[in-house]
């Protein structure tokens, strides 16, 4: 009966270590939907931290307005992983923001990617650092990095009150 718990508990943890391990090798970015990232396993943390998240009502009526106007796209690229930095919080919320200001799909692309060195359908234009990336296009072509500039501003300005809305807003502002 011990060894039996043994082999039990050796095989939860390789499954564990192994489903959230980092692969070297480079594959290929998924465009995947938004309905279909919500089965893929991988994904069940999504919808409860996209429930959490309220964006700020004044900017996203700003991001409304702008956006109008705008030829803006929204490229997205997010890893399945359990256990990313910020993948479980950022993803989600930048997506909320999105919807809350009526930007939907197709104007927003969401790829799955298991490594930052994956291949994806932009690498001519710019290089996914880290996972989850989000970056504005404008006339398909790279325009701005809302994780790189959230990322500056935690590291740089602790103290700032600035949080996705307000980038995706910095983006598409003429």
């Amino acid at each position: 009966m011990r060894v039996k718990f043994h082999i039990i508990a050796l095989f939860f943890v390789s499954f564990i270590l192994l489903s959230c391990s980092e692969n070297n090798s480079p594959g290929n970015a998924q465009y995947i939907t938004l309905n279909q990232l919500r089965i893929t396993p991988g994904y069940e943390w999504f919808d409860s931290e996209y429930n959490s998240y309220t964006p700020k009502q004044d900017v996203i009526d700003s991001i409304k307005k702008q956006f109008a106007d705008s030829q803006a796209d929204f490229i997205l690229y997010v890893n399945p992983s359990c256990n990313c930095s910020g993948t479980q919080l950022t993803f989600p919320a930048s997506i909320k923001v999105l919807h809350e200001a009526g930007i939907d799909e197709p104007r927003f692309k969401i790829y799955t990617m298991y490594n930052q060195s994956d291949n994806h359908p932009y690498m001519d234009n710019f290089k996914v650092i880290s996972l989850p990336s989000f970056f504005t296009l404008i006339d398909s072509l790279p325009r701005y990095s809302i994780n790189d500039s959230l990322s500056y501003y935690m590291l740089h300005r602790p103290d700032s009150t600035w949080y996705i809305e307000d980038f995706v807003y910095s983006a598409i502002k003429d």
